[in-house]
């Protein structure tokens, strides 16, 4: 079970179709584990459309094709209506999920597949740091420095 992070970005979607994403999100990762670093821990963006999850993942669920398919389930449409677009960047795996010609959900698995806790969190402290504007408050900015 890989230990990383994962960033999730809603890009296009109704309340409604936000509230889904997250349970069926929720549903794939252990809400207790007696070992607290493997505990799920989550960091959501001010906006809140998205948030960076660190958790141990069973690794069939954050493939490209078992993302897709179980979000296809999930919001009861055609796996074939749901096109998936993979890239990488200078922070790790970039997954974007496309339905009805609409960009609906992006995925960042930090560091990359296979990376080590290690990696990812690095990458994930990185896009942090290039994107804090983002995700922390003047006061929580001002008080780091």
């Amino acid at each position: 079970m890989p230990h990383q992070y994962l960033g999730v970005e809603i890009l296009s979607m109704t309340a409604a179709q936000r509230q889904t994403l997250i349970d069926a999100l929720r549903a794939l990762m252990p809400e207790r584990d007696e070992q607290p670093a493997w505990r799920v821990h989550l960091r959501i963006r001010l906006d809140n459309q998205a948030a960076i999850i660190e958790a141990r993942w069973q690794a069939a669920h954050i493939t490209d094709v078992s993302i897709r398919r179980y979000l296809a389930q999930t919001f009861g449409v055609g796996e074939g209506t749901v096109t998936s677009m993979a890239t990488t960047n200078i922070y790790g795996r970039v997954l974007t999920l496309t339905h009805s010609a609409v960009a609906r959900v992006r995925f960042l698995l930090f560091g990359g597949v296979g990376a080590s806790w290690e990696q990812s969190r690095q990458a994930a402290l990185a896009y942090l740091t290039a994107n804090v504007a983002q995700w922390e408050t003047a006061q929580g900015i001002r008080a780091r420095k």
